[in-house]
C-alpha cells in the first residue's frame, strides 16, 4: 500500500494513497505494517525509492507486527480453504496477521487475491468457524 505514494505510472493511486494517510494523520487512528511487508520494501533495487519507503515508515510511526505460528497455521487454513492459492502465501499471511492481532481493516491495493467481495465473506466465514473476529479487506477510497 506504501508503495502507491511514489506509483508515478498511476496517479490515481498516488492521490488517493496521499488521501488514505492524511485521513489517518487527522483522526490519529493507528497504522499497523507487518515484517513481511518490510521484507518486501526492502527487497526495493531503486535505492532512492528504497529510502522514501523507509522514510515513510518511519515517519508515519506504524506499529510493527509479526509472523509466528499462529499467523502461519491461520495463513495455511485459509490456503487449504481455497481463498488464497498457495504460490500466494504472503497474502494468506497478510490476512491472518490482521486476525490474530486483531486489526478490524487490511487497506491495500491488491485486487487479485485481497480487496475482494468473495475474499471477505469466505476469510469471515472461517474466521467465525474458528471463533475468530471478522475483518473487513479495502482498497485506501474505501476507508472513511
Amino acid at each position: 500500500m506504501i508503495n502507491g505514494l511514489y506509483a508515478n505510472d498511476a496517479p490515481y493511486i498516488r492521490e488517493a494513497t496521499k488521501i488514505f494517510f492524511a485521513k489517518f494523520r487527522r483522526h490519529s487512528l493507528s497504522l499497523y505494517i507487518s515484517d513481511l511487508v518490510v521484507a518486501e520494501i526492502e527487497r526495493t533495487t531503486d535505492k532512492g525509492k528504497l529510502k522514501k519507503l523507509l522514510d515513510v515508515i518511519s515517519r508515519k510511526k506504524f506499529r510493527q507486527i509479526s509472523v509466528n505460528k499462529d499467523v502461519e497455521s491461520l495463513a495455511q487454513v485459509y490456503i487449504k480453504e481455497g481463498i488464497i492459492p498457495q504460490k500466494y502465501l504472503p497474502d494468506a499471511l497478510h490476512i491472518a496477521l490482521a486476525t490474530v492481532y486483531k486489526i478490524p481493516v487490511i487497506v491495500s491495493w491488491n485486487f487479485k487475491h485481497l480487496v475482494k467481495h468473495q475474499t471477505r465473506v469466505q476469510v469471515n466465514r472461517v474466521n467465525n468457524r474458528l471463533n475468530l473476529a471478522e475483518i473487513d479487506i479495502c482498497s485506501p477510497e474505501e476507508v472513511d
